[in-house]
């Protein structure tokens, strides 16, 4: 048997995009929601890292800054590409990473969230109650994949 995903996953990288993450990735807290994201996040800073006109820092990661990832993968996958210091919950989900301490006061400070359109939303208007403003940065989207009868 060979499984197929129902999605593809498609980088956005565009002006735009980049300027939307380039202001996530100045946040205090950055959340990244799933492994996809951080895939499309690494893809993106190494094509700015290839840039004659940077938009993004250099590094991804400042002394001041807090990481987190939804699950152990998308944990796993931000460690691979050099973000050593990753806060995941045990239970991955949103709202197992909303019970995490160091998320439950957040007035005055920014969110830099970095995920795909659409999802359940529940994380921006969580940060947004408890005082944080949200920076999201929609880099990557998911489309249905067209599967030909011989897949």
């Amino acid at each position: 048997m060979i499984e197929l995903s129902p999605w593809s996953v498609h980088t956005h990288n565009n002006a735009t995009t980049r300027r939307a993450l380039a202001d996530a990735l100045d946040a205090t807290h950055i959340v990244v929601t799933s492994p996809n994201a951080a895939h499309a996040l690494h893809d993106l800073h190494a094509a700015d890292q290839r840039s004659d006109a940077p938009s993004m820092r250099s590094t991804l990661r400042r002394m001041d800054q807090h990481w987190y990832a939804v699950g152990a993968s998308t944990a796993a996958r931000l460690r691979a590409i050099g973000i050593d210091e990753v806060a995941s919950p045990e239970r991955m989900t949103s709202e197992g990473l909303l019970d995490l301490p160091s998320l439950q006061r957040l007035h005055g400070s920014s969110v830099g969230l970095i995920t795909a359109p659409g999802g359940r939303g529940v994380l921006a208007p969580a940060f947004e109650a408890r005082g944080a403003r949200v920076l999201r940065a929609d880099i990557y989207r998911r489309e249905p994949s067209i599967l030909s009868p011989a897949s």
